[in-house]
């Protein structure tokens, strides 16, 4: 039996600038909560497939997924994004690749394999003569 996979957990830091310097805002100030979550396959879909950085581009473009809350979409100001479930996300996708790939090696090795046993006649050791020492000829 598979284990659901994890929701991400994605955290919003809102920032403001005073004198040029991106500073966290008050969270009292704020709109709406700063964390929501977000679909484990969309996550890796967006945008490239692959599981997001802190604090990059990638995962600032996750501010606009439809899951996210509307004051977080219309934010203007500096801010930056973090899964907060990173470990658990990446334990989860390393043990799904693991079997995986334990799945396609089992199904090579059962591919491999002689389809049922009794189908097969049973093989002579060959008729070979041998010297006196018992080494074959």
């Amino acid at each position: 039996m598979t284990q659901p996979h994890p929701q991400a957990q994605i955290s919003f830091h809102p920032q403001k600038w005073e004198d040029d310097y991106a500073c966290p805002v008050d969270l009292d100030e704020l709109e709406g909560p700063t964390v929501w979550e977000m679909n484990l396959t969309d996550l890796m879909d967006f945008p490239h497939g692959s599981l997001p950085k802190d604090d990059s581009a990638q995962s600032d473009a996750l501010m606009s997924h439809e899951s996210a809350p509307q004051w977080i979409k219309d934010w203007d100001g500096p801010y930056w994004i973090e899964i907060q479930n990173r470990l658990e996300i990446e334990n989860y996708i390393e043990a799904y690749l693991r079997q995986m790939r334990a799945d396609e090696l089992s199904q090579n090795i059962l591919g491999a394999m002689p389809g049922n046993p009794d189908d097969q006649a049973p093989q002579e050791a060959p008729n070979t003569p041998s010297s006196a020492s018992g080494v074959s000829l």
